[in-house]
């Protein structure tokens, strides 16, 4: 008690005053701009419970910048027990938001701070009317009212600290011992009754005070290390999913290398087993086609665009099955030969990106499904209008038309291309082509058919366009 009473008597207790007060700034200001940088709220209440701190005891401050700064802004005693009220209050907020006890307890959180913003509303309204009526007697009477509301608070969310599983809140518990323990020793009841001055009590009351906070800065660094170390966990995780996907994503490829490898020896060898029908196939439609669609196909599997391989496969088989069905049979109908140039202009377009503009125009009278037809005889004409037609041309556009001419049908395929006195060649392919299907126009029809070419179809120099039209009978003279 000598060296008590020595440091209390010298600088020493001034000096101690001053170093907890610029303390309590000190914290108040850096988790204020923590707040600022982070928006969250165990910052923003610790940072107000350390300036309610400063502002309330700053009234102790005999001398100095401090009593200077208290007496500009007429700070008295009634200021003090008003900011002990908000400081208090903000105890109750701050370890609530630090714990997150509204996300793992929503009663407890409730229970733990709906009570203190009433009396943080009480003691603002009491402090209003004792400045106004300057009457402290208003203020004095309520406080005895919040000791005994905050008393019970207090136990209660000890209580509530006990029951939840946090390693964090031993640092609010013993915070919050220390500080109950020393502002015990700073009431005058208490000094009386153990004989000690005021000053006495004050000196230990702000030791309690400093420390108190100073186990709150430390809980919060504590807590941010511990989001640290759990968001550099979570960062480990992904990077771990990262790879595991990788893994299964190169594995599922080479899954689809092999499947894709069979797939096409499937078809090699079906193509094998099916020689003789497809050497008649190849007259009727260009082997690039197959291989571009087989080739459009393998790539959609590689970058797993399953959806549009299967749709596009779909489609390319139904074109291959009807093409290899008409190529065996005697006669077809004009409608089926119309399904087949929808179906592979349809496919085509895939691997066009979808800029061919393609239209099908049928006279209304005219029933093409009882209209006998040779097989795949317009085939030929559509893969000319693709391939040397539009492939090179800016505009690529192509119209089919259907129209009845007296006892005569005219259908034409016509396309927007360089036009046949351009940079359109015709090669021996596609004269075999077109060959094939005059003989086949030849014995249906006999001499009662016509085939014209004719170009310029457009008046754009650049896509001058060819219009392909064969003229037949409505009835069969086979």
């Amino acid at each position: 008690m000598d060296f008590l009473n020595y440091i209390i008597e010298t600088d020493t207790y001034k000096n101690l005053l001053y170093f907890v007060l610029g303390g309590l700034f000190v914290l108040f200001s850096y988790h204020f701009f923590r707040y600022v940088s982070n928006r969250e709220r165990p910052y923003l209440y610790y940072s107000l419970y350390a300036l309610f701190s400063f502002l309330a005891y700053i009234t102790v401050a005999e001398n100095g910048f401090f009593r200077h700064f208290s007496s500009y802004f007429r700070f008295d005693n009634l200021s003090k027990d008003f900011f002990t009220t908000l400081y208090n209050g903000m105890y109750f907020l701050f370890f609530a938001s630090f714990l997150d006890l509204r996300q793992k307890n929503r009663c407890y959180f409730r229970i733990a701070t709906q009570p203190v913003y009433i009396l943080i509303a009480l003691s603002c309204f009491f402090f209003a009317v004792a400045k106004i009526s300057g009457k402290n007697a208003f203020f004095e009477g309520y406080k005895l009212f919040f000791i005994f509301c905050i008393s019970i608070q207090t136990v209660v969310s000890f209580i509530i600290l006990l029951k939840i599983k946090n390693r964090l809140k031993w640092y609010i518990i013993t915070g919050g011992v220390l500080l109950f323990l020393t502002s015990i020793v700073g009431e005058e009841a208490i000094r009386n009754l153990i004989h000690i001055s005021y000053k006495k009590g004050d000196f230990i009351f702000f030791i309690g005070l400093f420390v108190e906070n100073m186990l709150f800065s430390l809980a919060l660094g504590h807590r941010q290390k511990l989001e640290y170390a759990e968001k550099m966990q979570v960062q480990s995780n992904l990077i771990h999913e990262l790879k595991v996907n990788e893994k299964l994503k190169n594995e599922i490829s080479r899954k689809n290398e092999i499947n894709l490898r069979a797939e096409n020896e499937r078809i090699r060898i079906q193509q094998e087993n099916t020689e003789l029908a497809l050497s008649a196939l190849r007259s009727q439609i260009n082997p690039h086609f197959i291989f571009n669609t087989l080739h459009s196909i393998k790539l959609y599997m590689m970058m797993n665009e399953r959806e549009q391989a299967v749709d596009y496969l779909d489609k390319f088989s139904r074109l291959i099955r009807l093409i290899l069905h008409a190529s065996f049979q005697k006669e077809s109908t004009l409608k089926a030969e119309i399904s087949i140039l929808q179906l592979y202009l349809e496919i085509e377009n895939i691997r066009f990106e979808g800029k061919i503009e393609y239209h099908f125009i049928t006279d209304t009278q005219v029933d093409t499904e009882q209209i006998k037809v040779p097989p795949l005889f317009l085939q030929p004409f559509l893969e000319n209008a693709i391939w040397h037609g539009i492939a090179t041309s800016e505009k690529k556009e192509i119209n089919i038309a259907v129209c009845q001419r007296g006892l005569y049908l005219d259908i034409s395929v016509c396309d927007s291309g360089t036009g046949i006195s351009g940079e359109r060649k015709t090669g021996a392919r596609t004269s075999y082509g077109t060959r094939i299907s005059s003989e086949a126009l030849k014995n249906f029809y006999g001499k009662d058919f016509s085939l014209s070419v004719k170009s310029p179809v457009f008046e754009d120099e650049k896509s001058p366009g060819t219009c392909v039209t064969v003229t037949i009978p409505l009835t069969s003279k086979k």
